[in-house]
């Protein structure tokens, strides 16, 4: 599936399959992240812990929205 999807994009291929991976997704899941272009809106959103926590908590921080996310 990711190489009908990604053809010759070897980045685009390994980024998906590594996240499948960590994420524990089905080829449905998977399937649906890709049609909406997961890799395009992935750490895009905006905060402010980078200016207002120290970096562990601001790295905890947007692990738990990313984690929360997903769910």
């Amino acid at each position: 599936m990711l190489i009908d999807a990604f053809g010759d994009d070897r980045d685009l291929y390994a980024w998906y399959a590594g996240k499948a991976v960590e994420n524990r997704w089905s080829r449905r899941h998977l399937t649906g992240q890709i049609h909406l272009r997961l890799h395009e809106r992935q750490g895009a959103a905006m905060t402010n812990f980078e200016i207002t926590l120290d970096a562990a908590d601001a790295e905890r921080s947007s692990m738990t929205i990313k984690r929360r996310k997903l769910w």
